[in-house]
């Protein structure tokens, strides 16, 4: 328990750090912002919280086996999240040039499955939970509970950057191309972030 008190400020700052900082569910959630406001963004937002929230429990359950997995199929899993990030980038900038057939859906299915592509939040669930709560706490009902505060945090998070694009639309709309191009970029960072430790290995060895 003295360990876990002492761990709480590495964890508090891990998962904030994490959260808020930019990212594919934060990206999303401001384009949807800008296009549709906040209201018509919860569906999508929602999406996100239950998604994360599903994740979250598959990761506290099962971090000791996926752990022992991962390096077997982590490129795989970040291949894939690696593509989907570029794909998504590739309908934001085109969106942003008028392309209207390319306009994005921001459904609730789209932010639930966008959290099972996330390898982001996949590494985040393995880490936190590896290092910070299963050591620590066990049990089913922690697992539930503090899944819950982290998808908490995370809609949080997502609601934030969708204020802040529906609060800047009149500003956004006065340069979309340039907006498209911001936030289609940080995407491509998402996805080169996810594949740079796979490529530095290749290279080296």
């Amino acid at each position: 328990m003295v360990l876990a008190l002492f761990n709480l400020i590495p964890t508090l700052t891990f998962v904030f750090v994490t959260t808020f900082t930019p990212g594919p569910n934060n990206t999303m959630s401001l384009v949807s912002g800008k296009n549709n406001g906040y209201k018509k963004s919860l569906k999508f937002l929602i999406g996100v919280f239950t998604g994360f929230f599903v994740l979250m429990i598959l990761c506290g359950l099962f971090n000791r086996i996926l752990f022992s997995m991962f390096p077997s199929i982590k490129p795989y899993i970040s291949i894939a999240g690696s593509l989907y990030m570029l794909y998504l980038a590739v309908i934001i900038l085109k969106s942003g040039f008028g392309s209207h057939s390319y306009s994005i859906i921001f459904s609730f299915k789209r932010g639930l499955f966008l959290q099972f592509m996330n390898v982001k939040v996949i590494i985040y669930g393995l880490a936190l939970y590896g290092t910070f709560i299963t050591p620590y706490f066990d049990g089913l009902l922690v697992v539930i509970i503090t899944a819950f505060l982290l998808a908490l945090t995370s809609f949080s998070s997502i609601s934030l950057w969708a204020l802040s694009g529906s609060r800047f639309r009149s500003i956004i709309n006065r340069s979309p191309g340039l907006f498209s191009i911001v936030t289609a970029g940080l995407m491509v960072f998402s996805s080169i972030s996810i594949l740079y430790p796979f490529i530095v290995k290749f290279f080296i060895t």
